[in-house]
């Protein structure tokens, strides 16, 4: 009976492995590549496979410890889960995998070639990982091959040392490829009518596509790729190592920003040193890096991000808040290059909103820079326009390229081709010769006339054309929308003394959705005709909604997965009224006056002024907040006049007149010791300063410093 347990054990193993082998898919290139070093064990000692958990880094050791018996090889399996991690135990262990599979590979009549020892789940080895590499492992025999499967990255004693480094391969283990998914499904019974949908949400994960055909084999007629069960499934395994919440937070981070760096990853932490953390996220096998940062992989940053939002709606909320701090500055402030990128990282926020994700190329946000057009350019932007829009658009075309060729903007694709161009014209100015050429420029100017005509030296943007090389639709272009909706937004927010923003486009039935998500108003008085195309026109008044305002609204919206009422919405916000200087002045004295009667401030014009409206955001009711504002910046105004030695007494005179008023203004020149003309004097030229510096405010946006005011009794 004794010399039949080797041959149970044999029998055993064999029907294993033969199960194994039935199930196993994919992965053919991996097996290869093991069964050469197996054929020629003398180029590589180690093998490294590194990937996240659930890619089948353990179902992969098995495959290949089944192609090493086959050949003829000793096998011991070590797993860093049931293995104690201490010189003694691992050694031990081996010793005994050996000789189990010793006595196994005797009874078959197999002499054992060599010995290969497989290594999963390293990553709770770590503490052994000098010992390995300076003692154990060099004192085995000439022919061994260690296979190691890790979450993690190779130490850089491993990557440097000149001893490993030569025989050292490390072998990223990515998700299965769509043929290898597909072949997975179809064994599993999965119809083909529903792989798209698994393979969408899975991208190959082979860990998701189990959990996922499980649950169709057990609730075909409900199930549903983003199930509770499998998110939770898949965070388990993919966070069970992170030591710490801030960890978790940097991960979070990470998922949630297009690509991270150590100063954006500082940055939403609110730390002023981030680089350890980088560290540790650059050595996960899910995260990549790339010229411009580190991500993860799309399935980690989706099962992530589902899993947050799911577990904690607030924290979720905050995580958006402290990503989206650090991108709003430097698309306001940062050079041209800084803006572009910036937008990218805005723009991926509402990567999960219906509205826009099927406009854009989410993987692949930022590759299309746009170039300024030169000479050597207007003769293909003629030609794009002629091809779409007919020869009396080209020629109103070549009209702008000699009145403002600094407007026009390629695109190019990565291999350098160009892919389409936009055309942004400022208007201001435009004479009755372009209004006369050009029927989309009448017909703003007409509209911005009768709607809010510009103040002096304000801006007027307008979005001519934007058109694609190849295809009707710009949209329908890989890469092309984006540069193009990148070229607008900077302008938006980047462009001074902005009154008005247009944008023409021929189908206004696709596009009115996005372009009421994006609030861009339909207007109809500013639609035009040219060669017999029609074109429909979406406007904005930037005094009414100014930048950060809407910056602030379109946060809302990056948080929406669901399409909501954005139209509804432009109708129901109180309207922000823009205001001519004299009626700006008349509004600031009128506050002045009625400074201590809060009471009376609400009927008074600034309350729906930018001045106001961009600090408390364009308000659905009337408040008092914004009265309180209105208040705040009147006395921060007054006291700019009061850190000048020169303008103490213009204080002096608002003080006592109007924040701690005498009872008539007789008694307010006594009680300063100035004749009344004089008083009077410097009451006028103070009030005219507190006007020109709210008037810069409304004009440009500019805060005053928000110190704490003192109110001190001045001196008389």
């Amino acid at each position: 009976m004794a010399q039949q347990g080797p041959r149970q054990r044999s029998r055993l193993a064999d029907a294993l492995d033969a199960a194994g082998r039935q199930g196993f898919v994919g992965r053919a290139a991996e097996l290869a590549a093991f069964e050469a070093l197996l054929e020629h064990p003398e180029r590589i000692s180690v093998l490294w496979l590194s990937a996240l958990g659930g890619v089948g880094k353990t179902a992969l050791l098995h495959a290949c410890a089944d192609r090493a018996r086959q050949a003829g090889w000793l096998i011991a399996r070590i797993d860093g889960r049931t293995v104690a991690p201490s010189p003694e135990a691992f050694s031990g262990a081996v010793e005994s995998a050996i000789g189990v599979d010793r006595s196994v590979a005797e009874d078959d009549g197999a002499a054992g070639s060599g010995l290969v020892i497989f290594v999963d789940t390293y990553e709770r080895l770590k503490s052994l990982d000098g010992w390995l590499r300076q003692q154990y492992l060099p004192g085995l025999p000439a022919k061994t091959l260690i296979m190691i499967a890790s979450r993690e990255l190779p130490s850089v004693d491993w990557r440097t040392d000149p001893v490993w480094t030569a025989v050292l391969r490390v072998v990223p283990l990515r998700n299965f490829r769509p043929e290898e998914s597909r072949a997975y499904l179809t064994s599993r019974r999965v119809p083909e009518l529903r792989q798209a949908e698994v393979l969408g949400f899975t991208h190959g994960n082979p860990l998701a596509l189990s959990l996922l055909t499980d649950l169709y084999g057990l609730q075909p007629e409900r199930f549903t790729v983003r199930h509770p069960d499998v998110i939770q499934a898949l965070v388990r395994r993919l966070l069970d190592d992170v030591p710490t919440p801030l960890h978790r937070r940097a991960l979070e981070v990470c998922a949630h920003l297009r690509v991270t760096t150590e100063d954006r990853l500082a940055e939403a932490l609110m730390i002023s040193d981030a680089s350890w953390l980088f560290e540790r996220l650059r050595s996960l096998s899910f995260i990549e890096s790339g010229p411009t940062g580190a991500f993860p992989h799309d399935l980690t940053r989706d099962v992530i991000e589902a899993d947050l939002r799911w577990r904690s709606p607030q924290r979720y909320r905050q995580l958006h808040d402290d990503v989206r701090r650090g991108i709003i500055p430097r698309l306001q402030h940062g050079t041209l290059a800084d803006r572009q990128a910036a937008f990218s990282d805005l723009l991926f926020l509402h990567r999960e909103n219906p509205i826009m994700r099927p406009l854009y190329q989410w993987e692949t946000l930022g590759q299309a820079a746009p170039t300024p057009a030169t000479s050597d350019d207007h003769d293909l932007l003629s030609d794009i326009v002629r091809e779409w829009q007919g020869s009396t658009s080209a020629d109103i075309l070549q009209y702008w390229i000699r009145r403002q060729p600094g407007g026009f903007w390629l695109f190019r694709n990565v291999t350098g081709d160009v892919i389409g161009f936009t055309c942004m014209l400022e208007l201001a100015a435009a004479t009755e010769e372009d209004r006369r050429v050009d029927p989309a420029v009448a017909a703003a100017r007409r509209y911005v006339d009768e709607f809010g005509p510009p103040r002096p030296d304000e801006a007027i943007v307008y979005c001519r054309w934007a058109l694609s090389r190849t295809t009707a639709l710009p949209s329908d272009t890989p890469g092309l929308w984006e540069p193009i909706c990148m070229i607008n937004v900077t302008q938006w927010i980047g462009t001074p003394r902005f009154s008005w923003s247009f944008i023409a486009t021929e189908d206004d039935d696709r596009w009115e959705p996005f372009f009421a998500h994006i609030r861009q108003r339909h207007a109809p008085e500013a639609e035009f005709s040219v060669g017999g195309h029609g074109y429909a026109v979406f406007a904005h008044d930037w005094r009414a909604e100014p930048p950060l305002t809407w910056l602030r609204e379109m946060a809302e919206r990056e948080l929406a997965t669901t399409p909501s009422a954005d139209r509804d919405d432009m109708d129901t916000l109180r309207p922000i009224v823009v205001l001519s200087h004299p009626e700006f002045a008349t509004a600031v004295r009128h506050a002045l006056r009625d400074y201590a009667r809060p009471d009376r401030l609400a009927g008074n014009a600034l309350l729906s002024s930018r001045l106001v409206t961009e600090r408390t955001g364009p308000e659905r009711t009337e408040g008092q907040s914004s009265s309180e504002t209105l208040r705040q910046l009147i006395r921060q105004g007054a006291e700019e006049l009061n850190t000048h030695p020169r303008d103490q007494r213009l204080y002096r005179a608002l003080y006592r007149t109007f924040f701690n008023p005498a009872a008539t203004q007789e008694r307010a020149a006594d009680l300063l010791g100035l004749p009344f003309s004089t008083y009077r004097a410097h009451l006028r030229v103070g009030t005219e300063r507190v006007t020109e510096l709210l008037w810069q405010q409304e004009l440009y946006g500019a805060e005053l410093q928000n110190r704490p005011t003192t109110w001190a009794q001045p001196d008389n």
